[in-house]
């Protein structure tokens, strides 16, 4: 893969209804892990514990979000022709 997109609409596919359909599925299906793995386990969790868990998710986004391409001030045609 050549890049991480930021957003559905930034992978390239003939069918925006489907990607777009896709990516949400798999927002809703993470965030059904987090409610339902993770949550439970933060109140066993020491501070420090709870806190690392918390900072991992943020800087798993800002991984993400760094090597994504920039897309401000592009036109939709073209970042995804």
């Amino acid at each position: 893969m050549r890049f991480l997109p930021r957003s559905p609409r930034e992978l390239p596919d003939p069918r925006p209804g489907h990607r777009l359909r896709d990516s949400d599925g798999v927002g809703h299906l993470g965030g059904g892990i987090v409610v339902l793995i993770i949550a439970p386990q933060i109140p066993t969790m020491s501070v420090l514990g709870a806190m690392l868990v918390i900072s991992g998710f943020l800087v798993a986004a800002a991984v993400v979000a760094m090597f994504s391409p920039n897309t401000r001030g592009r036109h939709y045609e073209e970042i995804s022709p």
